[in-house]
């Protein structure tokens, strides 16, 4: 059977033959704020998920394409974010109908507040291929209203399928407060005396949510933001501020829709910024790390962290400037050819493998240098917090300024933050935790 042909008729419109068997449906993601964003997505066809993705969402590759072959008559919609899993599913976005036509759709991130909610595809324009056929091309906007829309609001019966059973009773009453619609952005938890150790409260305080605020028409923290972070991530948290008696700790961010990795999009993610106890406060952030001079916030890094860290990233590159240059020598020592010429080339070679091997023995003894010193300076409760978080069977990851752990779950060991990528600088002045994808409904 031969593909549908079409002609442009004057003003613009399409007379088409519908004469194809198979329509071709190809959605196209442009997600501006991060474009490789690995969105969860689940696709129905007539009402039903494809069987690949029944127990499971599948993530966008990068390729930012979800491409379908479908009969005419065909109405076909996704399922994205937290409501591709397969327990919730509740609302689809981005429906069509397939007639005789390919179609293309075209999902473009738009930041800002706007007021469509459902997200709506509108009219298509219309292109016709050089063999006759055409496509239908519709373009449309993945905004925080659609976010939102997307991303699992949980309520307090979802929670309570979650708790473990050893959950201390003071962090149940806040986790009923947080899933049945908080109405403060402040949380007191009285835990009472057990064993050894005194009764204590615990101050929670919310930041300003200024990326939902400025990405999302209407939508309250504590009915609408805070209940769309999943309840593991606050179980983590405040189980393990609980296990080290922390008594004030300051979300700043939890679920949001139009920044960073999928972590938080998806409420798999929790950022904290300052922890205190009954003696101490800390503010987490080591920004001035990298500072040439005085200014920052320089209380969890002296001066002589700084001039040594400094020094450390010098050696690191003039030992890989060393290791170019020994490379370089032993490939003339290689490709030579004249015997009058081996002696000095060898000789040479030599030279450069001793001052290689001098600047890594020197780079070795400033990173022993900059660890001591940056270690020796961290407050007690910040390596105590990570080390309750990152033994929680509920976390996956682990990100703050001091040390980056991509995988707590696996047997290698956190990295310092050494400021040098763009992830490693985004978490020098908060922690970040993220739940494992394990504990998702």
């Amino acid at each position: 059977m031969a593909d549908a042909s079409c002609t442009l008729q004057a003003g613009g419109t399409v007379t088409t033959v519908p004469v194809g068997a198979k329509i071709k449906v190809r959605y196209e993601f442009n997600t501006t704020t991060k474009p490789d964003l690995a969105l969860p997505y689940a696709v129905t066809i007539d009402g039903k998920v494809l069987p690949e993705h029944a127990q499971k969402a599948r993530a966008l590759d990068s390729t930012r394409i979800i491409e379908l072959t479908v009969a005419p008559g065909s109405q076909i919609e996704l399922y994205l974010n937290s409501d591709a899993l397969p327990l919730f599913r509740q609302n689809p976005v981005y429906p069509v109908a397939a007639g005789n036509n390919d179609i293309v759709v075209r999902i473009k991130e738009k930041t800002g507040p706007h007021p469509e909610r459902p997200p709506e595809i509108g009219l298509p324009s219309f292109q016709c291929g050089k063999d006759g056929k055409v496509t239908e091309i519709y373009n449309t906007w993945l905004t925080g209203n659609t976010w939102m829309l997307v991303s699992h609001r949980y309520t307090w019966e979802e929670a309570q399928t979650m708790l473990p059973s050893d959950l201390p009773a003071p962090i149940q009453i806040i986790l009923r407060r947080i899933y049945n619609g908080l109405g403060s952005e402040t949380m007191y938890v009285d835990f009472p005396p057990g064993g050894t150790a005194p009764a204590f409260l615990m101050t929670i305080k919310v930041g300003t949510q200024n990326n939902v605020a400025s990405n999302v028409s209407l939508c309250q923290l504590g009915s609408d933001v805070l209940p769309r972070t999943h309840p593991t991530a606050y179980i983590a948290l405040f189980s393990a501020a609980y296990s080290v008696r922390l008594n004030r700790l300051r979300i700043t961010s939890g679920w949001r829709p139009m920044m960073g990795s999928i972590a938080h999009r998806a409420g798999l993610g929790l950022d904290v910024d300052y922890i205190g106890s009954s003696t101490v406060s800390v503010q987490l952030n080591r920004e001035s790390l990298k500072a040439t001079g005085t200014t920052g916030d320089g209380a969890n890094v002296s001066a002589v962290e700084r001039n040594l860290y400094r020094d450390y990233q010098q050696a690191k590159d003039d030992a890989e400037t060393s290791e170019k240059e020994l490379a370089n020598a032993l490939k003339l020592v290689k490709a030579n050819n004249d015997p009058a010429q081996a002696v000095a080339l060898t000789e040479a070679a030599n030279s450069k493998r001793e001052q290689a091997d001098a600047r890594k023995k020197h780079l070795k003894e400033l990173r022993k240098d900059w660890d001591f010193q940056r270690n020796e300076a961290e407050p007690q409760i910040t390596r105590d917090l990570r080390h309750a978080l990152s033994t929680h069977p509920m976390v996956s990851q682990l990100l703050d300024p001091w040390y980056m752990d991509t995988n707590t779950r696996d047997t290698v060991a956190a990295s310092p933050n050494e400021q040098l990528s763009g992830n490693e600088i985004t978490h020098n002045n908060h922690l970040h935790i993220t739940v494992t994808l394990h504990s998702m409904p």
